[in-house]
């Protein structure tokens, strides 16, 4: 017999527990992200995927699986995690996007490029039983330089996302770190693109 169940509270649980969870870990490395934000250094590998790992295991309703294979046309993508719960699952890809505001070069276009990829991979991969988001940090941005990141590069990465939601603006210093979710839109508009 199958389990009957609300995919739209058991995909609302799950992104809350994620969102909840994402921040926790960003409060308590306050001090690493400044420092990261002052060297313009990325912490994706060096404790993000790690800590948002640890934050989310053994929370009740979820299970959590760190680098999960998933194979869609013939093409594997590693997820960074991937979180079944109730008949649902959501991959999480987590990017950090350190700018060059400030310094000389053009690594934040880069950067951003190759972020706006992973909505669309995602896409390939979202179904009835699948969600996929982005939990994504951008930083040091300026207060200065807020209109030009929201016009040149957050508006772009928008374009490839259902949604995109400012979660925290966190205070580094001289700068500002935007922590943000961005929910893949699904198979249809992977195939439109």
């Amino acid at each position: 017999m199958t389990r009957s169940f609300d995919r739209s509270s058991v995909s609302s649980f799950i992104l809350d527990e994620l969102e909840h969870a994402f921040l926790r870990v960003l409060n308590r490395r306050l001090p690493d992200l400044r420092a990261a934000a002052e060297a313009h250094t990325s912490v994706e590998n060096l404790w993000l995927q790690s800590g948002l790992a640890q934050e989310l295991r053994g929370r009740p309703g979820l299970d959590i699986t760190v680098q999960k294979p998933v194979t869609t046309h013939g093409r594997t993508k590693w997820i960074d995690i991937a979180l079944p719960a109730v008949g649902l699952q959501r991959l999480v890809e987590l990017k950090a996007m350190p700018t060059n505001y400030g310094l000389a070069g053009n690594p934040i276009t880069q950067l951003r490029d190759a972020l706006r990829s992973d909505p669309r991979a995602l896409d390939e991969r979202v179904d009835e039983q699948t969600d996929g988001c982005l939990a994504w940090l951008a930083y040091p941005i300026p207060a200065e330089r807020e209109g030009d990141w929201r016009i040149n590069h957050l508006r772009l990465i928008n374009r490839d996302a259902a949604e995109t939601r400012l979660i925290a603006r966190l205070n580094v210093g001289q700068a500002y770190v935007h922590a943000y979710i961005s929910e893949a839109r699904g198979p249809a508009a992977a195939m439109a693109a």
